[in-house]
């Protein structure tokens, strides 16, 4: 019902959602984004009145990282570590030293090629396990640095949440109709499989930079949102 596509969208989204009920299954990730968001702003406007405040938050990263079902909540918080760095201009110093853009090459692919087999075996890795040693590793590299800082690359990165919120619909429209009617025309051949997935992958492109204008909405008005719900300094 429409009442239901709403209240999953304002509140159901957030929590623990049964996937075969979920309007959308790739949205799990959501409860995660939301509760460490909030977590970061209160790390962050606590952080001034905190007794030595970079322990504090070390502290909270690893009880985090400790339990399988928090350590997504963790990774925010390394996230506040490497902004921090990055503005202090630690990943600058450590990209010019002599060696570093080979150092950290060899890392990514050791730790890639580690993280890769572990998905293949079917092992469920703690997320910050390779999550924050790899993104650590990419920062040192000045190389790697200024493609992702690309014009191209931050197209991408425009159309990342877009590409995550529409490949599902792609999904269970196009890419499985022509599944279906492959199946019923002979089969899925390789060919067949491969242009169903290039045709797929277009689509997803293409409706994630339909989706651009939508967001861009929803962020005028969520900024309004913020600006009448924020306290005004007094004079």
């Amino acid at each position: 019902s429409s009442a239901g596509y709403v209240r999953y969208a304002l509140f159901g989204v957030y929590g623990e959602v049964d996937p075969r009920a979920a309007v959308d299954p790739f949205l799990w990730t959501m409860r995660y984004e939301m509760a460490g968001s909030v977590l970061v702003f209160v790390i962050l406007l606590a952080f001034r009145h905190l007794w030595a405040p970079w322990l504090v938050l070390l502290g909270i990263a690893l009880v985090l990282t400790a339990s399988p079902g928090a350590a997504y909540l963790a990774c925010f918080l390394f996230g506040i570590a490497f902004a921090a760095a990055r503005v202090d201009g630690l990943f600058a110093r450590l990209q010019a030293a002599r060696g570093s853009g080979l150092a950290s090459a060899g890392a990514l692919l050791v730790l890639g090629g580690l993280d890769g087999w572990a998905n293949l075996s079917g092992y469920t890795a703690n997320p910050v396990l390779f999550t924050v040693p790899i993104l650590f590793a990419a920062s040192c590299n000045r190389r790697l640095c200024a493609a992702l800082g690309s014009r191209p690359s931050r197209f991408l990165g425009r159309l990342s949440f877009p590409i995550y919120l529409m490949q599902f619909p792609v999904l269970v429209s196009f890419t499985s109709a022509a599944i279906v009617y492959a199946q019923a025309h002979g089969g899925l051949t390789t060919a067949g499989v491969w242009i169903i997935a290039t045709l797929s992958l277009g689509l997803c492109l293409l409706a994630a930079v339909a989706f651009l204008p939508v967001e861009a909405l929803e962020k005028r008005v969520g900024a309004r949102l913020a600006g009448l719900a924020a306290v005004q300094p007094r004079p």
